[in-house]
């Protein structure tokens, strides 16, 4: 992994259900620009660009990405070619912030956040997802301020009926 993460910072999870044995490793990251930096310094990728997007209500994301074909079966001898991903059940999964609004992938379980993408290791796989999620500080600051002008706008009309 490049970049400034620590393998100390790497988190690395096993877990089987069934007969599969599942391997997920999580590493955090600044924003954006770090991820970015980070994943095009990665040899899975081809490219890598995810990237936000704000409004006064709405953040948007997207995420934008090619895999790059393995090396793992382009490099071996011609006796041995035969396709990885036939051996192992491997995906690309990935939440965002916010529901999935557009994505070529695959919804992964019943959350509306994450998608995933199976990976095949002769061939460079594109991966795009897109999502929105409300600025709810936002939102409840404008309907603060709202609530607090028209209650200023009753008082005075109040004061001004009072004063008659």
């Amino acid at each position: 992994m490049a970049g400034d993460v620590d393998a100390k910072d790497v988190e690395i999870e096993r877990w089987t259900e069934g007969d599969y044995e599942w391997v997920e490793v999580t590493a955090p990251f600044k924003n954006p620009y770090d991820l970015n930096s980070r994943m095009r310094e990665n040899d899975l990728f081809e490219s890598f660009q995810l990237t936000r997007r704000s409004t006064l209500l709405k953040q948007y994301y997207a995420l934008d990405a090619t895999i790059a074909p393995s090396s793992l079966t382009s490099d071996a001898p011609e006796e041995f070619d035969f396709d990885l991903t036939a051996i192992f059940d491997m995906r690309l999964v990935v939440t965002l912030p916010g529901g999935i609004v557009e994505s070529n992938g695959v919804a992964e379980g019943k959350d509306p956040n994450t998608m995933s993408w199976a990976l095949t290791s002769d061939e460079a796989m594109v991966v795009h997802a897109a999502s929105e999620a409300w600025n709810w500080m936002t939102i409840a600051v404008i309907s603060l301020m709202g609530i607090g002008g028209l209650l200023i706008v009753l008082l005075i009309i109040i004061l001004i009926r009072s004063s008659r």
